[in-house]
């Protein structure tokens, strides 16, 4: 999705997505803000427009367009996975386990022992002594 302006004659473009380099020979060269970074975080279109006229010295006014229709919205940090504490002996037994059907023999090799099979298998655990 992206979303294009016209301010005192910069072409500005608001994106989602990274630019698509041979469309510059239709819109020509423009001023580019996007709403997410690669990897799918969100970002600030309005710290973006802040640092962008702070950087050429224009007046932040010229965009309240483009702040009104990109506000910052309010989002929960993302919760990262609680890790597991397990001995080198489990994780041992653990990686031990392959073939065929490992996959099923795993977890019940972690629900044995009452531990997430998720979080072991996404490398989410410290190991104790």
């Amino acid at each position: 999705m992206s979303k294009y302006y016209n301010i005192n004659g910069m072409k500005i473009r608001v994106s989602d997505h990274e630019p698509n380099f041979s469309m510059k020979r239709f819109r020509g060269e423009s001023v580019e803000f996007y709403t997410k970074t690669a990897d799918n975080q969100k970002l600030s279109v309005p710290d973006q427009i802040d640092a962008f006229c702070q950087e050429n010295d224009l007046d932040v006014e010229l965009f309240n367009k483009i702040r009104e229709d990109f506000p910052d919205e309010e989002y929960l940090p993302i919760e990262k996975p609680k890790f597991e504490n397990v001995t080198k002996e489990f994780i041992d037994g653990y990686k031990a386990i392959h073939g065929k059907g490992s996959s099923r023999k795993k977890e019940k090799y972690c629900e044995k022992y009452g531990i997430s099979e998720y979080r072991i298998s996404q490398g989410y655990y410290k190991i104790i002594d």
